[in-house]
């Protein structure tokens, strides 16, 4: 019996996966890559550090903002910062071994503010032993206390490199939570930051882009791409695709898994066997990119 089981269960995960079933719909899938920034900061390591107790917070949000593109930033700030300490941060003179950022972020006290909101609501009550009219309902009114915590600040970049022109990067920050028990500033605070940051730094960052593939291909096939069910899609992709969608979703499904060589042979037999040279020189640029990092 279970031998029964087993053999009808092998079945029908092979027909799922190599057979024409009726689950065999075409679409498009969705491509997710880095592109590399427009920019380059700097090709050193880089040194972050802090001038006050706020610029703690922005300094790792900025590292890891940084490290995120690839940048190489040095990990002993905290010691290096007690080295530098009885000199001050200001005399210290980047070398031709590293770029030097300091940060500041003076943020104010937060503020404090309530006010009295009032809500006009309904209240209904019910009595279902009632054939007619079983509900009645009278409006009332409800007040509460709305609290806002609001917190403003500076904050504050210094870009050195020996040779080049210091950078200097000013913004204000002003957040604030609302609520009858608000969260704090916190949050806020850290995303504000991110955003200003991604903004500002933008060319010098690598950017995700999402896109549609030109074409579609096995449906099934497309759903476990998605989900990342790899083994899975190249089965579907073999049985199911040949010429262009072959080479690409192989060589895409190979990138994603991380077998930068194997996406790299697919991409270059595709511009080798098909009349779609842009598409598979622009994904061999994209694997040349990630090979360098």
């Amino acid at each position: 019996m279970k031998k029964i089981r087993c053999s009808a269960w092998c079945f029908t995960v092979s027909m799922l996966l190599f057979g024409c079933s009726p689950f065999s719909a075409r679409k498009n899938f969705t491509i997710t890559y880095f592109t590399p920034p427009l920019k380059n900061l700097t090709n050193k390591q880089i040194l972050v550090t802090n001038l006050d107790r706020d610029g703690y917070h922005l300094k790792n949000i900025l590292t890891e903002l940084l490290m995120n593109s690839n940048y190489d930033v040095m990990q002993d700030v905290n010691s290096t910062g007690k080295l530098i300490a009885p000199f001050g941060v200001g005399q210290v003179v980047p070398t031709k071994d590293f770029t030097a950022i300091t940060v500041s972020l003076k943020l104010e006290k937060p503020n404090e503010s309530s006010r009295q909101i009032t809500e006009n609501v309904t209240l209904t009550r019910c009595n279902y032993l009632r054939k007619k009219n079983p509900c009645s309902s009278r409006t009332g009114k409800v007040r509460s206390y709305q609290t806002t915590i609001s917190t403003k600040g500076q904050a504050k970049i210094v870009i050195k490199d020996s040779g080049k022109e210091v950078i200097t990067i000013e913004f204000p920050i002003n957040v604030k939570t609302t609520g009858i028990l608000p969260s704090g500033t916190n949050i806020h605070l850290t995303q504000a930051i991110q955003n200003i940051l991604r903004k500002t730094f933008a060319p010098y960052l690598k950017s995700v882009v999402h896109e549609q593939s030109i074409f579609e291909i096995d449906k099934m096939a497309a759903d476990f791409i998605g989900s990342r069910i790899f083994e899975a899609a190249k089965l579907r992709i073999q049985s199911h695709e040949s010429g262009v969608r072959y080479y690409f979703a192989m060589g895409y499904i190979e990138e994603k898994s991380g077998n930068l060589s194997g996406a790299n042979m697919y991409y270059h037999e595709g511009e080798i066997n098909t009349n779609e040279k842009k598409l598979f020189k622009k994904s061999i640029e994209r694997i040349n990119f990630l090979l360098q990092q």
